[in-house]
């Protein structure tokens, strides 16, 4: 079960119609539904596959919190030209890339994409953010996206907190001088 804690303040239709306003989009139902029972959030689990088969992660859920960082609006003007037209920014996988909704018209509308930042349109090349191949399939709507999300399982049996052990430093000094011979 999905949950979402450290939301944002409470908000209303008003201030929905404001972002929708500003960004000049009609945000899906699902979305707007979600926006006002929890304005935004840390989720929990967090991981998603994206429709290539890339496995994601969402670190955040933007807000419409006015002056925050992780504001829809703040967030959208960060953004501004760089991501697909009617494309919004809903949230953020921690590294650059951005959990994104279509809000146009047509038959994306209320399908979340996943934005990779790295594979950005290049203008010099003629490239559009419609055109940059940058953007990945994720759910067809807000509560798709949230059922589907579930936690990577951790390999216990190799753990990367073994070498900030004493004895996994010794380890894996020895790994290195084996491999790497005497100085």
């Amino acid at each position: 079960m999905t949950k979402i804690y450290d939301c944002g303040p409470s908000i209303t239709e008003e201030d929905l119609k404001r972002v929708e306003t500003s960004l000049q989009v009609a945000l899906p139902t699902e979305y707007r539904r979600l926006l006002l029972s929890t304005n935004g959030g840390l989720v929990s689990p967090d991981a998603f596959t994206c429709n290539d088969g890339d496995e994601e992660s969402i670190a955040w859920l933007y807000s419409i919190w006015p002056g925050d960082d992780n504001d829809i609006l703040v967030r959208a003007s960060v953004r501004e030209g760089r991501l697909p037209k009617n494309f919004i920014a809903i949230g953020t996988d921690g590294g650059g890339n951005e959990i994104c909704i279509a809000c146009d018209s047509g038959p994306d509308y209320g399908k979340l994409y996943f934005w990779d930042h790295e594979m950005e349109a290049d203008e010099s090349q003629g490239m559009t953010p419609e055109t940059a191949g940058n953007v990945h399939l994720i759910a067809d709507s807000v509560t798709e996206f949230l059922a589907s999300l579930y936690e990577i399982p951790v390999d216990d049996t190799k753990s990367g907190a073994e070498c900030f052990t004493p004895e996994g430093q010794e380890g894996l000094f020895e790994e290195m001088m084996q491999e790497k011979g005497p100085l």
